[in-house]
């Protein structure tokens, strides 16, 4: 995820610099298809060629050799123009799953509060706060993910590495040692559900 602080009027040139510094990882490791989820991604991609070209030499990329679709997310494309709706769904694009494309949108809940500390903080501080806390809101996603995932096996050896999880993110993160314990309780019922019914977990 690459997150970028914005100036107060949203212009097509920073949408532009970022889209092409997301896509910096070398010639090699360029995508070749290119799902991009952008509010108002109906309007921005229409002259996104034309742009890149006035885009400083060090970041500007042959965006022509990557298969890009441009989409909105679901929770947007209702407010657009009923031609959008179609063309830029992810109901009908080959590839897109269930994807809703709102996924960062879930995350402003936890993020702007942050803003009343951040907005009085130097460039580089309030860089590394914001950091700190996307990588949270990441961590809690791969981590009730692991947990999730760890459900699917039956021994007893999952279920100490899923505890032992819980108790280093409660070391390195005091701050949710109140949702760890929230974790725990339902792992230990789960286990203890499953060995009543027979499912020995």
């Amino acid at each position: 995820m690459l997150i970028a602080v914005l100036t107060y009027l949203l212009r097509y040139a920073n949408m532009d610099y970022i889209f092409l510094s997301a896509l910096q990882s070398g010639e090699s490791n360029q995508p070749s298809h290119l799902l991009l989820s952008y509010d108002i991604s109906c309007q921005w991609y229409k002259n996104l060629k034309t742009r890149v070209n006035t885009i400083p030499q060090h970041i500007r990329l042959n965006i022509s050799s990557i298969c890009t679709r441009f989409l909105v997310p679901k929770f947007h494309l209702p407010a657009h123009v009923p031609a959008c709706h179609s063309l830029f769904s992810f109901n009908y694009t080959p590839g897109a799953g269930h994807t809703d494309g709102e996924s960062i949108e879930r995350d402003w809940a936890m993020i702007n509060p942050v803003s009343y500390s951040t907005h009085e903080m130097s460039p580089g501080h309030r860089q590394d706060t914001l950091n700190d806390h996307w990588g949270d809101c990441n961590w809690h996603k791969t981590g009730f993910s692991t947990y999730i995932f760890s459900l699917e096996y039956n021994n007893d050896v999952d279920y100490l590495q899923v505890m032992l999880l819980l108790r280093r993110s409660e070391l390195v993160f005091p701050s949710v040692s109140p949702t760890m314990n929230t974790f725990k309780r339902c792992v230990r019922t789960f286990r203890q559900t499953s060995y009543r019914s027979g499912r020995i977990w």
